[in-house]
């Protein structure tokens, strides 16, 4: 079973922000250099490169963005955006290959490549931008002209032109097709190949094709009434809501939750299940299609319903897993405090007191493995076998069948936050200062994986090191015919202040099996043979309380105490989790019902909106309606100030100064209204901090038309300022009306799909109603304003 481990693939894109920003905007390294020749391999004589293939190298100018790349038919992929300065186009670069056509400006969702590799598309405007330049000649950004032309570009053909585009381009499977959301002639549609389908009021964000590509489905609402479309066709009968629907494998079923008053039930194959429930969650079909699981939750408590019959009760359940040939499955349960694996029969394994999950079969269901946590220390347990702990480890990589199975996974230290060895079959392999992207061949007889050591990386196989590079963005990945390919970035020896990305080819020859490869550990396991949880061994680093943050070596945030960012001066609040009633009965319609909602984990707020300095020292442009550098930044997008927040954790990561797992972000807008009531302790003021809007907020009243300074104003309880006035704050959510109707109660991220999203606070220039704590805004994610700015929290991600 080949497996795409997804946190290893999301944390080897801290690489793409050292390629953005440089090079130069000359017209000779604007031009994609494509090469034949082999690489100079002499720092690796056991890699042969001279049977390298379409290998291609380009330098990526200033201007480049929209980096993406993929795994795909034939190896890897890349395709990015430049700009032409004397033409001023956009042309998008695939595999060395500059398409058509020359377009104004590529915009979000940006550049996706299908799951084969093959195809190409990406979103566009047409009109006459005006590009902003500094004294200097860099580019500070450019303005948007009035009735630019949207649309969506594959396979070098436009598609219908549209007022605005969804968040995403979603190909088929199987590569055949393409669907995303637009709004179309004041209403929302799917787009299908080109195909515009019937508007409703609101289209689910994702379209969910099966398999092989044959049908295609998306929940949409006309009025009050949500409904499933399947394949154009309106599904009968309505609800008050509907889930994303799931395939079976074979595409020939499908199954979808929906709502209907207080309950929720399952509808498969068109026909609605007897059951009703108070929640349902995530639904799987096995992998002969015949069988149908899901989470369901009634009178308090969860349990998992096979094929409609209820399995035993928990206080929470996990994920589905089933095995390979689909004839047993597997999930998590907790209950009491301890956690532990279910098997088919509904009867769990031992019991932890941690958490336990990340099940994993082998591909032919001979072996299963799973991860236990326990007080910042993780195990890997294989067929009933506990292994050492560790602090940290990755889902098990399975390789080969019944006795010949291999296995593999990474892990670290106590104390560290990346990976930094490999255990093959048991024994831990030597150290790095991180592990990546770890594969088998397709034989299962050799593990490759990307290592970093020093600041550089390199692809292992085997036991052999390849060339060090600046970093691997995507691969090792096991091609058919035996060999490896890997798209690496390497600085030009001619231009240190340049990259460059490189496809490489490197075949797979003397590299020993897996369960033979001489490894020499750095270290031994600290435990042999099965242990029980209360004998568990620590490796490096002392102990840490339940539940406390780890953070990273050269220190960060830490719980329950504020924090400071270096070099900008931010300064972050610790906010404790804890409960209150979010929205106003007194109202506008979208801020009722008010309703009870927990927010369960800590996490930073900044104390003040960004400022310019802060904004330009991250993304290096400034395009403020009032300048000033300690005042708001404003005229920013949600989609500007998500880049702020990619890049100010990309930054933060690389020094070392984030908890593990934490990332900088927008505020959901329950933690953004939870922060600007003052948090657990807060009293319940009309406006942050005080029921006196001048003590708290500049508005239209007292503002002199324009923004201030941030902090001038009094804080609330938590010690935040300009919560209410000043500039309109981004949030991550979603913007929907009737959201809070059908808010979850714990940790609320927003609406599941629509094309706006909310903004909280209101500015300068609004009214007090604008400015209370429970007002909702909304704003499109392209749109700017001089009236909208953001903040930053420090928490985990929500995706």
């Amino acid at each position: 079973m080949r497996i795409r481990l997804i946190a290893w693939t999301v944390a080897a894109f801290f690489l793409l922000a050292q390629v953005y920003g440089q090079g130069s905007t000359s017209a000779e390294t604007n031009r994609v250099v494509a090469m034949e020749a082999a690489t100079n391999a002499s720092n690796a004589p056991t890699f042969d490169h001279s049977r390298a293939k379409r290998q291609f190298l380009t330098i990526l100018p200033e201007t480049a963005q929209g980096l993406t790349a993929c795994k795909g038919s034939g190896g890897c992929h890349l395709a990015w955006g430049m700009w032409f300065e004397p033409d001023k186009k956009y042309r998008v670069s695939y595999d060395g290959r500059l398409l058509e056509p020359a377009v104004d400006k590529l915009i979000p969702p940006g550049i996706v490549i299908s799951p084969d590799g093959l195809r190409v598309a990406y979103a566009v405007s047409m009109g006459t931008f005006n590009r902003l330049f500094d004294r200097d000649g860099k580019t500070l950004g450019e303005i948007a002209p009035l009735g630019a032309r949207t649309f969506v570009v594959v396979d070098e053909k436009a598609g219908p032109e549209v007022s605005a585009l969804g968040e995403k381009l979603v190909f088929s499977p199987d590569s055949k097709h393409l669907a995303y959301r637009a709004l179309v002639n004041d209403g929302e549609a799917m787009i299908i190949d080109g195909h515009v389908e019937r508007a409703f009021d609101q289209v689910g964000d994702t379209p969910v094709f099966s398999a092989d590509g044959k049908h295609c489905a998306y929940a949409a609402r006309d009025g009050q009434d949500w409904y499933m479309v399947l394949d154009g066709q309106i599904q009968q009968p309505s609800f008050d809501l509907v889930s994303a629907p799931v395939f079976s494998p074979d595409g020939e079923r499908i199954a979808f939750a929906a709502q209907k008053g207080a309950k929720w039930l399952v509808i498969t194959d068109g026909k609605p299940s007897p059951k009703l429930f108070d929640g349902i969650g995530q639904m799987y079909f096995s992998p002969d299609s015949r069988h149908l699981a899901y989470g369901a939750m009634k009178d308090g408590k969860c349990f998992i319903v096979i094929d409609e019959v209820e399995g035993p009760a928990f206080d929470s359940v996990g994920p589905v897993v089933f095995s390979p040939k689909g004839e047993g499955l597997v999930y998590s349960a907790f209950e009491n405090g301890k956690a532990a694996t279910v098997g088919l029969d509904g009867r769990p394994g031992p019991w932890y007191d941690g958490r336990v999950g990340s099940q994993t079969f082998s591909s032919d269901g001979s072996h299963l493995a799973y991860i236990v946590i326990d007080h910042d220390e993780m195990m890997i347990v294989l067929d009933g076998k506990e292994g050492p702990w560790f602090g940290g480890v990755s889902p098990v990589l399975f390789a080969g069948e019944g006795d010949a199975t291999a296995y593999a996974y990474a892990c670290c230290p106590k104390g560290l936050e990346e990976y930094t060895s490999m255990v093959v079959n048991g024994t831990v392999g030597r150290d790095y200062d991180g592990i990546l992207f770890p594969e088998f061949s397709h034989d299962g007889r050799t593990l490759a994986y990307v290592a970093k050591q020093d600041e550089q990386c390199c692809v292992v196989i085997g036991t052999t090191e390849g060339p060090r590079f600046a970093g691997i963005m995507v691969g090792p990945e096991a091609m058919a015919d035996g060999t490896w390919e890997y798209l690496a970035v390497e600085p030009d020896a001619q231009k240190p202040d340049r990259l460059r990305l490189i496809r490489v080819t490197v075949p797979q020859r003397e590299q020993g099996e897996v369960g033979t490869v001489p490894h020499q550990p750095a270290r031994e396991p600290t435990v042999s043979g099965p242990i029980e949880p209360s004998e568990r061994v620590s490796t490096v680093g002392g102990a840490k309380k339940p539940g406390e943050l780890a953070v990273q070596r050269e220190g960060g945030p830490v719980a329950g105490q504020k924090w400071t960012v270096p070099d900008l001066a931010m300064e972050m609040v610790y906010v404790e989790p804890g409960s209150f009633e979010m929205g106003s009965n007194s109202g506008d319609s979208d801020e009722k019902p008010v309703h009870a909602v927990r927010i369960s984990r800590p996490f930073w707020m900044g104390k003040c909106e960004v400022t310019q300095t802060q904004y330009q020292a991250i993304v290096g442009t400034n395009s403020c309606y009032f300048k000033g550098g300690d005042l708001p930044v404003e005229s920013v997008s949600w989609n500007d100030a998500l880049e702020f927040c990619r890049r100010l954790t990309d930054r933060e990561r690389r020094a070392g100064r984030l908890p593990s797992g934490y990332v900088y972000r927008l505020p959901t807008e329950a933690e953004w209204e939870y922060a600007a009531r003052g948090g657990a302790k807060g009293a319940r003021f009309e406006y942050a901090g005080s029921s006196d809007l001048d003590e708290v907020a500049w508005n239209s009243s007292d503002s002199a038309g324009k923004t201030h300074p941030v902090g001038q104003k009094k804080p609330n309880e938590l010690g935040l300022h300009d919560m209410s006035g000043n500039v309109w704050e981004w949030c991550h959510d979603v913007y929907d009306t009737s959201y809070y109707a059908n808010s979850v109660s714990s940790d609320p991220t927003g609406a599941a799909s629509g094309l706006a999203r909310v903004l909280r606070g209101g500015s300068w220039h609004n009214d007090p109603g604008r400015c209370r704590a429970s007002s909702r805004f909304r704003g499109s994610p392209g749109g700017r304003g001089s009236g909208n700015g953001f903040r930053v929290v420090a928490s985990w991600p929500l995706d």
